[in-house]
């Protein structure tokens, strides 16, 4: 079996409504090595709570109207400078095992990304796609002297967090298109 095809990921749209639009989708772990995989966001909170948000993920509109919506840990832009980046929950995922996810999309979709402010400029454009996009680390790229995974502390059990600069060294995706017919988009201004 090719490398590439060590870890699984499925997903499909398993309820539209008038609000929204969920996706569900499955990571598995064919390997022999563990996983993390970038699967909590969060909100937090005017004195900096942190609350898992389970079904929250990244999501703007690319440059083919494909709409990107994900888990992941997202590069912070040059020139803005942040004191502490936004860095997803990771979990992991054993060889052998996997795990399961949902993901709930607002209608009309619109764009959610740390470090953007993005306004709705009143603009609505239908979409061609979604691409399911989830960021993972494989344990195998790094050695045990570089401290890139660790528990994550008040959090509940069984969550990790990354180093954010080793995490984006080691970080790949997973990514599954969906067919977007008659769903559209929010566009935004910064």
């Amino acid at each position: 079996m090719s490398n590439e095809n060590l870890v699984k990921f499925e997903a499909k749209i398993i309820n539209i409504s008038k609000e929204a639009v969920v996706i569900s989708y499955t990571i598995s772990n064919l390997g022999q090595e563990h996983i993390y995989v970038f699967n909590m966001l969060y909100s937090t909170d005017l004195q900096g709570n942190r609350t898992l948000v389970p079904e929250l993920a990244y999501s703007y509109l690319n440059t083919d109207r494909n709409y990107i919506v994900g888990k992941f840990l997202v590069k912070i832009p040059s020139g803005i400078k942040v004191e502490y980046p936004e860095i997803p929950y990771l979990d992991p995922i054993q060889p052998n095992r996997f795990i399961s996810g949902q993901i709930k999309l607002k209608l009309p979709m619109s764009t959610l990304l740390p470090y953007h402010k993005f306004k709705d400029s009143g603009s609505v454009l239908p979409i061609k796609k979604i691409k399911v996009q989830i960021g993972f680390i494989k344990s195998e790229r790094y050695s045990e002297d570089e401290a890139v995974i660790s528990p994550a502390h008040g959090v509940g059990e069984g969550h990790y967090i990354c180093d954010y600069g080793l995490g984006l060294r080691y970080q790949e995706y997973l990514e599954h298109t969906l067919i977007a017919e008659g769903l559209s988009f929010f566009t935004g201004v910064n």
